[in-house]
């Protein structure tokens, strides 16, 4: 198995991947791999490098500042759902999360406000 390309910057090359990874530490101290989504080129690498510099700092104001990281409306819609199912009325929540998700998603949720929301389900 030939080796991966690996940059002291984070990122790597998989030879089985058309995409960049990442590899950072998170807020609990722990190493995450993923990838970037940005497929390999010279522009991609750019973007790639931003994209992990966003996440590493992310990582830091959460542990030094106890900041909540940016979270996307999928990202709440999928914990909410996981605690919906209990209920007797997961059938009806499942239905309008479905609604929302055409208005709302990839928002991230501290970009959502009264009006937009108002707009929406008004």
């Amino acid at each position: 198995m030939p080796k991966r390309k690996r940059d002291k910057d984070g990122l790597s090359e998989r030879p089985d991947s058309p995409y960049y990874w990442a590899s950072y530490t998170d807020a609990n101290g722990q190493r995450v791999r993923c990838t970037t989504g940005i497929r390999k080129s010279t522009e991609g690498r750019k973007e790639a490098e931003a994209l992990l510099a966003k996440w590493k700092l992310e990582a830091h104001q959460e542990k030094q500042w106890d900041r909540e990281p940016s979270r996307s409306f999928e990202d709440v819609m999928v914990e909410y759902m996981r605690d919906a199912v209990r209920l007797r009325s997961a059938y009806t929540v499942k239905c309008f999360v479905r609604q929302l998700r055409t208005s709302f998603a990839g928002r991230a949720m501290e970009s959502l406000r009264a009006e937009i929301v108002n707009l929406v389900v008004a």
